[in-house]
């Protein structure tokens, strides 16, 4: 670990939350004092919540009063982890959901592998419970190259550069690997698979899971936009590749598996989901969104 200030807090822990105060308890349980391998003078948490009514203002003052918490400013998640980052005194800034589970030397475990010339780190993520389930989700990161949001930490200074997670995406999807492909244009970001979270295996309803689709596409459009040129695509075409093949081995999967939900909600990003991300992307590429903006 390299030489570092003792005056201000290794990490602040930023927990973005959103109605989810029985889940959100388990993950302060894990983050409490005492609770952490990591000695708690090393990190501060800080909960911002998007919640409307009922917040979780009432839990955090009566059970967990040691951690901070503040309003969110209700514009999406991608805001919100960018809110409760602007309150951080931390060295660093790790990254959690309201609805993970750390284990007890999950922040130890970070600290041990931050070292000179590394400026993000990327966390392993464990499920809890079956994925063999129809229309289930959780966000797997085993072997790294993911950076999801449940897990990841990154240098303060360098994080506020970036002018951290971008809110343009409106939605919960692609706004954390948007941040992971900038990070990585000045930094190698290690991944630490014994820092780990659990997190659970939801089934998914779907009504919910179709009306995600359109609520996606959009930022699924805004990504490609983005970073195209970094991702190797450079024509349209290319893109169609790209958001098509993935979608129809899915579906094929889907289908052999038994699993009709999953590949009702496949069959919609074919017929409705693409093509809004298609045109989305080509409305952005004219308005002159690219790789430098």
């Amino acid at each position: 670990m390299s030489e570092r200030n003792w005056t201000q807090p290794l990490f602040s822990v930023v927990v973005p939350t959103c109605h989810r105060n029985d889940t959100l308890a388990l993950c302060l349980d894990r983050l409490a004092p005492g609770a952490q391998t990591l000695a708690f003078d090393q990190y501060e948490v800080i909960v911002t919540d998007d919640g409307e009514s009922p917040t979780a203002e009432d839990l955090i003052r009566d059970r967990y009063s040691w951690a901070r918490w503040t309003q969110g400013p209700r514009r999406g998640p991608a805001a919100n982890r960018n809110h409760g980052a602007s309150l951080a005194k931390g060295e660093w800034l790790a990254f959690t959901d309201d609805d993970c589970v750390p284990r007890p030397d999950w922040l130890y475990v970070l600290a041990a592998h931050i070292h000179d010339g590394i400026d993000a780190l990327e966390g392993c993520v464990v499920p809890t419970g079956s994925l063999a389930r129809d229309l289930t989700e959780c966000p797997v990161n085993l072997s790294g190259g993911r950076f999801w949001s449940a897990n990841v930490a990154v240098k303060a200074h360098v994080f506020r550069e970036l002018r951290g997670f971008d809110e343009r995406f409106p939605t919960a999807a692609h706004e954390d690997e948007d941040l992971y492909v900038r990070l990585l244009e000045r930094t190698e970001v290690p991944f630490v698979p014994d820092a780990k979270v659990s997190h659970p295996v939801r089934v998914v309803g779907l009504r919910s899971a179709l009306a995600r689709v359109r609520l996606q596409s959009p930022s699924t459009a805004l990504y490609y936009a983005l970073h195209d040129r970094r991702l190797g695509i450079l024509r349209w075409t290319t893109l169609l590749r790209w958001i098509y093949k993935p979608r129809l081995q899915s579906l094929a999967a889907n289908v052999i598996a038994w699993k009709p939900r999953s590949a009702l909600v496949e069959g919609a990003w074919l017929l409705i989901g693409n093509p809004v991300v298609l045109r989305e992307y080509l409305r952005l590429k004219r308005s002159g969104i690219g790789a430098n903006t």
